[in-house]
């Protein structure tokens, strides 16, 4: 029986690595299979929010929740919006 090895993809735009391998790339973009401009929004939250949390933070534990807190606040604020709007 012959052993398989799997081969290492090179390229975002490698269908290996996207799961869709019927799709251009353009398809891909239109979709939102790239990831887009939200992945960079939401990181930029996270770090900024971490900046905050751990400049509040008096002692390392607090450092840690803070990182934590982070982390969580996109879930939290969401269900502050949805029970504010009865949902």
């Amino acid at each position: 029986m012959p052993v398989l090895t799997p081969t290492r993809a090179t390229s975002p735009s490698d269908p290996a690595l996207t799961g869709r391998p019927d799709w251009t790339e353009e398809q891909r973009v239109r979709n939102g299979a790239s990831g887009g401009i939200s992945g960079g929004a939401y990181f930029l939250a996270l770090i900024g929010a971490a900046i905050y949390f751990v400049q509040q933070a008096h002692s390392f534990g607090g450092g840690i929740v803070g990182i934590l807190k982070a982390i969580v606040w996109p879930a939290v604020l969401l269900y502050q919006v949805l029970t504010f709007l009865h949902a």
